[in-house]
């Protein structure tokens, strides 16, 4: 090498450095840009806590309802009014218009079943797949259920599932669960349940938060607990978990109204159906062993109408999954799961209840 190259290539060296800490930044700011980006979509780092829910008054003007000794009480996963596909198996985005006519649909099951009390799970309030509205407001305003207490649980801004191609994405979620009722709302605590560890953490930034919902209601002189649960679905260990944590936070000498989407089958659940048998879960028998609740199912009647308490998927039931259970001041007249299979995924059960 002639000394006029190796100067040549000595005098380069700040400009190869220079070139390599600019590639360096530019790669920083890009890694920046990419983790803010993922920070905004998810709504930020959110962890399991508990919080005052809303409650709304939707007809402030409307005459006081007498309080009444028997009570209809319902719980419904309604899967923000899509029905067969909401999880995103052959999902398919649907108008404004079409999601509008179906929370009708379901306002208007609510309503010609005289249902003082609704337990609702997956009731969006202003998420982009059903249309940016509040769908708790429709619901109430066609069932004529006065009062709403909202329980958020999942809130991102953009959340690309399903994940192609993007015109499929569901987008901004604001979403969760609620309770509808006749009489008013007094209380409405919402405790949000930790994800489930096999996870990855990235998906558990978008992932719901699974909850309980505990509200109060005020009957005449009497304070009634309607605790509105969405336990999780694909993780036995996490839902098992979450059972106990609702158990646990009751008010135990409190009348007791509770139920929702459990995501587990009792016991005595027959095999052979196409879906997961969730063997080994004891989620139900956890519940069954709070000796102060009692569901408003019928042991004997399940054992021997197995298929008529079946409440998923909603249009081929299989599987039990949705429950009520009540506590001991209370008397179960009736219970039944009601045939509404077009407008959720899931089937409603409702119950008549009077105190003893």
């Amino acid at each position: 090498m002639s000394e006029s190259q190796a100067n040549s290539d000595i005098s380069s060296l700040p400009v190869r450095r220079r070139l390599w800490r600019k590639m360096l930044l530019i790669l920083l700011l890009v890694l920046v840009l990419l983790g803010g980006l993922l920070l905004w979509a998810c709504g930020g780092i959110q962890t399991a806590r508990r919080f005052e829910g809303e409650i709304r008054d939707f007809y402030p003007a409307q005459t006081a309802v007498s309080p009444t000794d028997a009570l209809t009480v319902m719980t419904w996963n309604i899967a923000w009014a899509y029905g067969a596909g909401s999880e995103g198996t052959g999902y398919e985005p649907r108008s404004r218009e079409e999601m509008l006519e179906r929370v009708e649909a379901i306002g208007e099951v609510i309503r010609d079943n005289k249902v003082d009390v609704v337990l609702l799970q997956e009731v969006d309030f202003d998420s982009s797949r059903s249309g940016r509205m509040d769908q708790l407001a429709e619901l109430a305003r066609v069932s004529g259920l006065r009062y709403g207490a909202y329980a958020l649980s999942w809130k991102a801004n953009y959340v690309p599932f399903p994940y192609w191609p993007p015109r499929r994405h569901f987008g901004r979620m604001r979403s969760g669960g609620a309770v509808l009722s006749r009489f008013p709302i007094t209380n409405n605590i919402v405790f949000l349940h930790s994800k489930p560890d096999a996870n990855s953490r990235i998906y558990n930034l978008f992932y719901l938060f699974r909850y309980m919902q505990r509200v109060s209601i005020t009957i005449g002189d009497r304070k009634i607990q309607v605790v509105n649960n969405h336990l999780e679905a694909f993780d036995r260990t996490n839902r098992q978990q979450q059972a106990i944590t609702a158990v646990n936070l009751l008010e135990q000498d409190a009348l007791c109204i509770f139920g929702g989407d459990f995501n587990a089958l009792p016991p005595e659940a027959r095999q052979g159906h196409s879906r997961d048998d969730y063997g080994g879960d004891n989620t139900i028998e956890k519940l069954r062993d709070v000796p102060y609740l009692h569901d408003v199912t019928d042991l004997d009647d399940y054992q021997n109408n197995y298929d008529a308490w079946r409440t998923f998927p909603a249009d081929k039931p299989e599987l039990k999954l949705d429950y009520l259970f009540v506590s001991d001041g209370f008397t179960v007249e009736s219970a039944q799961v009601i045939p509404a299979d077009q407008w959720s995924d899931h089937l409603p059960i409702v119950c008549v209840i009077s105190r003893k």
